[in-house]
């Protein structure tokens, strides 16, 4: 298996992990639904990025894997970066939803 699928199966499977907790969290504190769609945005966002490496089948090579590393660190930069709105369009979308 090329590294960068292992990557990604290892942060797919992570951002599922937490997934799962922020719902068992939700039963507790309904705040915690906030963090539901930054963390779906992600996991789809590599699911597709996990996807096209599938389909690629490219060499080991080193260019390719940096490229892909490239990809899988700018949205946690981004979401690092940028947590309040984040925050703020989940609390937004999910007031909207409720209504």
């Amino acid at each position: 298996m090329q590294k960068s699928k292992k990557l990604l199966a290892v942060l797919l499977f992570t951002i599922l992990i937490l997934i799962v907790g922020v719902l068992i969290w939700s039963f507790f504190n309904p705040y915690a639904r906030v963090m539901l769609i930054p963390l779906g945005m992600l996991s789809l966002y590599y699911l597709l990025i996990y996807g096209f490496v599938s389909l690629t089948n490219q060499s080991e090579s080193r260019m390719y894997y940096y490229f892909i590393l490239v990809l899988i660190i700018i949205p946690l930069l981004t979401l690092g970066l940028a947590y309040d709105r984040f925050i703020a369009f989940s609390v937004s979308l999910l007031n909207y939803l409720q209504q």
